[in-house]
């Protein structure tokens, strides 16, 4: 005869397992991962979200997570990456916005993830990345506006971006801007 052993354990030894080895929640009773449960996982170690339920993956939760480790929001509901879990996710690691949902990449968050990896701009949707966002991308790395949609590739950031790298004109297709921006700087051009 095999007897199943069910431990028993209360919320504060759940808690206390939480706060000194958060991969212990793998072994704790589902009932007992609450959202408070996971918020003090998600502050001592992001990756044990994947060990708590879905209903305790609050926003406060997944915000706690990306100031923490940004990488763990793949283990966050949908529901509960908001733009500002989102925005924090882009000051502490941009790249992190894979996980984000579209709707919670706003303009702000593009543009906090253009300043600190202007690459994380293909994470970003098209309606997101405004000329603003752009220019911030062109002023950190010329090379980013190939994430750039045309209609945000202006004079102004073209500019920007030509300042720091002449090759970055590639990425501005628009023939007489191209030139008058060549011009402006003295670069020589073939047309």
């Amino acid at each position: 005869m095999k007897i199943k052993f069910a431990a028993i354990l209360s919320i504060e030894a759940v808690l206390e397992a939480a706060k000194n080895d958060p991969d212990a929640l793998q072994y704790c009773p589902e009932e007992s991962k609450t959202e408070a449960v996971c918020l003090e996982a998600a502050k001592n170690d992001p990756y044990a979200l994947q060990y708590c339920p879905e209903e305790s993956k609050t926003e406060a939760v997944c915000l706690e997570a990306a100031k923490k480790n940004p990488d763990a929001l793949q283990y966050c509901p949908e529901e509960s990456k908001t733009e500002a879990v989102c925005l924090e996710a882009a000051k502490n690691a941009p790249y992190a916005l894979r996980y984000c949902p579209e709707e919670s990449k706003t303009e702000a968050v593009c543009l906090e993830a253009a300043k600190n990896s202007p690459y994380a701009l293909r994470y970003c949707p098209e309606e997101s990345k405004t000329e603003a966002v752009c220019l911030e991308a062109a002023k950190n790395d010329p090379d980013a506006l190939r994430y750039c949609p045309e209609e945000s590739k202006t004079e102004a950031v073209c500019l920007e971006a030509a300042k720091n790298d002449p090759y970055a004109l590639q990425y501005c297709l628009v023939k007489e801007l191209f030139i008058k921006i060549a011009g402006m700087l003295n670069i020589e051009v073939e047309v």
